[in-house]
């Protein structure tokens, strides 16, 4: 189906501080060199940290949500000290995701759907912030309790939020053979990829015959799934290399407009249109 022309807003809620193995598991080759340990702040790097607005169809879609506003002045306490060391917030209160919607005239009440790639920090610590939107949506993979309960989730991010669940179904052409057609009419098919995290998904927004590839932590960057490097974090080994390399095929595509990965601190456009 083809759609009025679609707008895709790149919001970055800042950055965040992390070890080199955490978007390259090669860069460390300490095991668990991606949790930061025995890292000093100066040999970590910074990258960004980014949601996406799509506007389309008269509806507003946000994907992730990115940093809260409390990271401004009570970030420990709002991440947890685990969290916090592991991924340190770096944000201005113009960077907040309230304070660019408003930027761009948009209430959050006019948000429609919130969907998740997936729940950690970085993705989900600005849940609460966006509470007034309409639906919020994640894989029932990823917001299973065994999977939550670990140390790398923070419960209290989207404490107060009901979440609906994405309802896969079988697909030949996904690269782990399941995805929803979001509003059944092919304009936006979510795709389930366990790679990064149990409950990790893909996002496509198609129009016509071209579309753009929304990540998550698929890929962490353009040299994640051009040079095929695999992230520090790991939830199975074999599926992430499968979608580097899945990414990679679909970038050669003629129809391919974008690959718009949350960590990219290359590609400076804000805006993309389909």
């Amino acid at each position: 189906m083809e759609n009025k022309k679609i707008k895709i807003n790149v919001i970055e809620t800042g950055s965040v501080k992390v070890s080199a193995a955490i978007p390259d598991k090669s860069a460390k080759r300490w095991k668990y060199a991606y949790t930061g340990l025995f890292q000093g702040n100066k040999s970590r790097i910074t990258v960004p940290v980014k949601c996406f607005l799509i506007e389309m169809n008269n509806k507003k879609i946000l994907i992730d949500a990115g940093w809260s506003e409390e990271c401004l002045t009570h970030s420990i306490r709002h991440l947890t000290f685990p969290l916090w060391f592991s991924s340190i917030p770096v944000i201005t209160e113009k960077e907040t995701l309230k304070n660019q919607l408003k930027e761009k005239n948009i209430k959050i009440e006019e948000i429609d759907y919130v969907l998740m790639t997936h729940l950690d920090v970085d993705h989900a610590s600005g849940l609460r912030d966006v509470k007034q939107a309409g639906k919020f949506y994640v894989s029932t993979e990823e917001a299973d309790e065994k999977n939550i309960s670990t140390i790398r989730y923070n419960k209290n991010f989207w404490k107060g939020i009901n979440f609906e669940y994405y309802q896969w179904t079988s697909d030949k052409e996904a690269p782990f053979g399941k995805s929803m057609d979001f509003f059944d009419d092919g304009s936006i098919i979510i795709y389930y990829t366990p790679t990064h995290s149990t409950g990790l998904t893909l996002i496509k927004i198609v129009n016509g015959e071209n579309f753009i590839l929304i990540t998550g932590d698929n890929a962490y960057n353009r040299k994640s799934w051009e040079e095929e490097r695999l992230p520090g974090v790991i939830y199975n080994e074999e599926n992430a290399r499968h979608i580097l390399k899945w990414i990679k095929e679909q970038s050669k595509n003629e129809n391919c407009k974008a690959i718009l990965t949350s960590h990219d601190g290359e590609e400076k456009s804000k805006e993309f249109y389909l």
